[in-house]
């Protein structure tokens, strides 16, 4: 039995090394697109525009194919604080 495990394994190891390399290969040549844009878009659409995060989101899903979750990171995401700077520091 243990044999046969360990002659399967060496024979499914150098393809299944191959067919992830190629994959790899195929991942590392792909352009992203930086997420600053995006939460800027987002931001100027939110507060400038006064549009809700469900109409934001089914406009921009076509043209940025992001997962659900990194929709709802987005979607999260609140202005930071202005700070006032004080007179004399």
């Amino acid at each position: 039995m243990l044999v046969w495990l360990l002659t399967v394994s060496v024979l499914a190891a150098p393809p299944l090394c191959l067919a992830s390399y190629a994959m790899g290969r195929y991942r590392g040549q792909t352009r992203t697109i930086p997420l600053r844009p995006i939460f800027q878009l987002v931001d100027h659409r939110r507060h400038c525009l006064g549009q809700d995060g469900q109409r934001i989101r089914a406009e921009l899903a076509e043209a940025l194919p992001l997962a659900p979750w990194a929709w709802e990171e987005i979607l999260s995401m609140q202005r930071p604080l202005v700070r006032l700077r004080r007179r004399g520091s």
